[in-house]
């Protein structure tokens, strides 16, 4: 990554109730989560026990870890049109090729009835590099987003926003 993380925050989420652990040491922290887990949660007998839970991941970047834009939409696109355009205009500011860049886009109505797109993308390397590193902890990586989009993951986690540590 281009800037070291500082701390790590883990958070668990069941039926409203939060977990979370926060340090320097994200497999520690991690570790931390899943024994609290295991002692508020105890898995019941029915599951298999051959078959762990799965345990999903979401990365909260600090916004200056993604590149952000943010532009009017031409009224004639269509979903496909947008995409590309949103492609196009991203490598374009990268200055890589649009194989090598992870994206993800939002698009918004302004209040005149205008439609314009919100724009967030990396390297996809970066993408590669936390998905590799959710996966060595036993994780499955569902969400990449920036700490802007907070209120988002909290609706993802069904959490409040003011759960969120980050």
């Amino acid at each position: 990554m281009d800037t070291p993380a500082e701390a790590f925050t883990v958070l668990a989420s069941k039926d409203g109730q939060v977990i979370q652990h926060t340090g320097v040491n994200l497999a520690h922290q991690v570790e931390s989560t899943l024994q609290d887990m295991a002692l508020a949660w105890p898995r019941r007998r029915r599951r298999s026990l051959f078959k762990p839970p799965v345990l999903w991941a979401v990365w909260v970047l600090p916004d200056a870890q993604l590149t952000c834009f943010e532009w009017p939409c031409s009224p004639s696109w269509g979903p496909r049109d947008i995409e590309a355009e949103c492609r196009l205009e991203a490598s374009a500011r990268m200055q890589i090729p649009i194989a090598d860049m992870a994206l993800d886009y939002i698009v918004q109505r302004t209040p005149e009835g205008q439609l314009t797109v919100k724009v967030w993308h990396c390297p996809q390397v970066k993408v590669n590099a936390l998905t590799l590193q959710a996966k060595e902890l036993g994780l499955t990586l569902q969400v990449i987003t920036a700490h802007s989009q907070k209120a988002d993951v909290a609706k993802f986690l069904g959490l409040s926003k003011e759960a969120l540590p980050c």
